[in-house]
């Protein structure tokens, strides 16, 4: 395996990937020959020649193909191991490889996947170590003021990231971080009321519908029972949506954290109720 025959493979993934960004059915043969582009590289790494930088541009572009085509695909798990094989390319190589035009791009989708996780500090750490440019690029400014808004408690404005987003890419992540507001949201409600309005809960979670309400409903009783016995379920009786603790709840005081986002919130129910 020569660098010229990786070079083959990766303009052939470029071709597969440019026609999978605008169709569905172009997705699979472009993973096809990722799965097939990587095992080369492995081979090529082995070898003990891939110092070289021609061959550390070509790895470097079928990496942050692999990464962008996993969030296409919705496989966060996928693109934290690109992201892993990428970082040294971003922070290590700088003086040995032309910095890529994708490099803000990555970088910004990383930092978004640190804050759907609540890794603020490795988030702040990744930050710390980009250049002022990187930094001021749309990509990262985004993802910035992102978690200046989950620090300010200001969650209902997360549910909307998507539309705000810089690129598609964003969206699968976006909506992780949307979903994980709209849970703290609903965990301030319930602490906050005994039962809300359908209408009126269904418009604090940003839901188009009582459809839509009901259905998160759902979700959000699984999860938490799951994860918590204890856990407040919703049930809709009539037109309000009633918050129940099966079993008691220890201590009389919610915890700060709660406490905190039920009172900013309380404004902004005491309108919609």
């Amino acid at each position: 395996m020569s660098t010229d025959d990786i070079e083959k493979l990766v303009f052939d993934l470029q071709g597969a990937f440019a026609a999978a960004s605008s169709d569905a059915r172009a997705v699979a043969p472009c993973a096809a020959i990722l799965d097939n582009l990587k095992g080369r590289l492995t081979q090529y790494q082995l070898s003990g020649a891939s110092g070289n930088v021609r061959f550390l541009s070509l790895a470097r572009e079928a990496y942050e193909i692999g990464a962008l085509l996993s969030l296409q695909l919705g496989d966060v798990g996928s693109f934290d191991c690109y992201y892993s094989l990428l970082h040294p390319y971003y922070f290590d190589y700088t003086e040995v490889v032309q910095r890529s035009q994708r490099t803000d791009v990555i970088l910004g989708l990383r930092m978004l996947h640190l804050l759907t996780e609540n890794r603020i500090g490795d988030f702040y750490m990744l930050l710390e170590l980009l250049p002022a440019d990187i930094r001021a690029s749309p990509n990262i400014e985004y993802v910035v003021d992102l978690e200046r808004s989950m620090m300010e408690g200001k969650l209902t404005r997360l549910i909307d990231v998507r539309q705000t987003a810089p690129s598609p890419y964003y969206w699968s992540l976006a909506d992780k971080l949307a979903d994980t507001a709209r849970s703290k949201i609903a965990a301030a409600m319930e602490v906050a009321y005994p039962s809300l309005g359908l209408a009126a809960a269904a418009e604090m979670l940003k839901l188009r519908d009582v459809s839509e309400l009901a259905s998160f409903i759902n979700y959000y009783n699984q999860s938490r029972m799951a994860a918590d016995s204890r856990a407040a379920q919703w049930r809709i009786e009539g037109d309000r949506v009633r918050f129940i603790f099966e079993a008691p709840m220890r201590g009389s005081v919610p915890s700060k954290e709660m406490l905190a986002y039920s009172l900013g919130y309380i404004d902004e129910l005491e309108k919609i109720v």
